[in-house]
């Protein structure tokens, strides 16, 4: 996968300042990400992120990981700093989980 295959598209009706849905495009589905975002000269913050997407995909670990460094590059910042909302489903409910970091692709 590489920074071209993936798009960006902001739903304007259900996005409010700092909270934003932002629909993730790739070659291998779609995702859906809300959180409150941040933006800074050189990174970016999500706090509070929740993500959902294709219910038949099992996206994993490491994809995830992968298109948020294609994000970061794309998004032309060095990191973006995950910060994760409290797990309302899944492995884990009621767990918060740790920050993330995840630097641009070199």
């Amino acid at each position: 996968m590489r920074v071209e295959d993936i798009e960006l598209v902001v739903d304007e009706q259900l996005s409010e300042d700092p909270c934003f849905i932002v629909e993730v495009i790739t070659t291998h589905g779609r995702l859906m990400v809300m959180g409150e975002i941040v933006v800074f000269s050189d990174h970016l913050v999500i706090e509070g992120m929740h993500v959902g997407g294709d219910v038949a995909r099992r996206w994993g670990w490491s994809r995830l990981r992968r298109i948020g460094r294609l994000i970061a590059e794309k998004l032309d910042v060095e990191y973006i700093e995950i910060r994760g909302a409290v797990r309302t489903t899944g492995a884990s409910p009621g767990r918060k989980p740790g920050r993330v970091r995840l630097a641009r692709s070199r």
